[in-house]
């Protein structure tokens, strides 16, 4: 009988640990979060210094230390076309002081292109908010007689496979647009990958390629002085910084819209009480008007909002590009 009461106690005890393990899980994350944060924070931007993705992450890392009253850091891990970054924060602890900047290349695509993956974006990390969106741009070279992008889909089609057109390297959202681009137009062209969009566009300008798809900020100077010509804008409507440039849906292609974008996202083991400060500290960053100014004059937008809007937009965008890839049978390596 003695036994038979110690074990029954022993199950009573068990079972009301268990019952109280979800209470003590969050009380622990509570009490975090009551602390955070107390120490530097760092943003993984998985690309390289100088480019698009690094300035918007170095504009919010430079007001967000003045909401959260610590430094944030940015700190870029490049290679493998984002892949290396990504990994690296994918393992990190969930305590809210690694943050990764998620864009269009190096998340989605990636994911939607790719046989294997070293990390699993839905299941191993979770959305903060999304930073800013890049208006993507076609320009052409000024060496052929077209003003739009209609008019360059007409004169491709009279030189069916005499055109070329430049992307920043296999599978990013140039190479991917292009082909795209050729499967809805019924026009022929021939991808040259740079290893980058400076070079690319070096050569756009010199007149070795046709065309290049990217984010605006990277072109408009030298739509500006002349060297190139804006084609079309991937924006629903015409882009304030150009706006006598139609846009995509305007030359008669509406199926190709969209932006780039760059958002944060950290390990998914990390507490929703954390996530909702980070966040907080994110949407106060990008309604300030000094960093509204400074991602403006880039040519991007500042898109605030919670963290489950992000979230959503991320899987929506991997469905999209899912079927983009599929249809032009683009398959990463």
């Amino acid at each position: 009988m003695n036994t038979r009461r110690r074990f029954v106690g022993s199950m009573s005890a068990l079972a009301a640990l268990a019952a109280g393990a979800p209470l003590r899980a969050r009380a622990q994350a509570a009490a975090s979060a009551q602390g955070f944060p107390n120490k530097p924070i760092k943003i993984v931007c998985p690309y390289a210094a100088g480019g698009p993705s690094d300035m918007v992450t170095r504009i919010v890392a430079q007001r967000m230390s003045t909401f959260l009253n610590v430094p944030v850091v940015v700190d870029n891990k490049a290679g493998a076309n984002a892949l290396i970054g990504m990994e690296y924060v994918a393992h990190q602890p969930g305590d809210g002081y690694t943050l990764v900047m998620f864009s269009q290349g190096g998340s989605v695509l990636n994911t939607a292109g790719r046989a294997t993956m070293p990390y699993d974006l839905l299941k191993d990390f979770r959305a903060v908010g999304n930073m800013a969106i890049l208006p993507q741009i076609c320009a052409g070279s000024n060496n052929i007689p077209v003003k739009n992008l209609a008019e360059f889909t007409a004169y491709a089609k009279a030189n069916p496979g005499k055109l070329s057109y430049g992307s920043s390297g296999p599978g990013g959202t140039p190479h991917l647009t292009g082909e795209w681009m050729k499967l809805i137009s019924g026009i022929e062209m021939t991808h040259v990958p740079y290893k980058g969009t400076g070079p690319a566009t070096i050569d756009l300008i010199a007149g070795h390629i046709h065309m290049l798809y990217t984010e605006v900020p990277v072109l408009i100077e030298h739509i500006r002085e002349g060297k190139i010509k804006a084609l079309a804008v991937s924006t629903k409507n015409r882009l304030a910084l150009l706006p006598n440039v139609p846009t995509v849906a305007e030359s008669g292609y509406p199926q190709i819209t969209g932006s780039n974008w760059f958002g944060l996202e950290v390990p998914s083991s990390t507490p929703t009480a954390i996530v909702n400060i980070l966040n907080d500290a994110l949407n106060k960053t990008l309604e300030h008007p000094d960093t509204k100014a400074a991602m403006l004059a880039q040519g991007a937008e500042p898109d605030p909002g919670p963290a489950e809007k992000f979230d959503k937009f991320v899987r929506d965008e991997l469905v999209r590009w899912q079927g983009v890839m599929k249809a032009t049978k683009v398959q990463l390596t």
